[in-house]
Parts: structure tokens; sequence; C-alpha cells
């Protein structure tokens, strides 16, 4: 799915890693997938 791509390219480009399955890659990820659902007007 293209939406959950470009979430997780948008968290693996921050400056630090953060892990997958951490509490903060989960808020993360959320906020990032709704970002690309809004751009594609779904």
């Amino acid at each position: 799915m293209r939406i959950d791509q470009a979430a997780r390219q948008k968290i693996e480009s921050q400056r630090r890693i953060i892990p997958e399955g951490s509490q903060e890659w989960d808020i993360l990820y959320r906020k990032y997938y709704n970002e690309e659902v809004k751009k594609l007007g779904l």
C-alpha cells in the first residue's frame, strides 16, 4: 500500500533511528499515515 510506504519512509528519514514497534514509532506512523490519507482525499 502506497500510504503505508510513504509513512514508513517519513519515519526512516528522521535524523535519528526510531525503532519500529516503539511508542514513538507508532505515534509518528499514525500521524504520517493520516497526512497521506488527507493528501489523497480519502
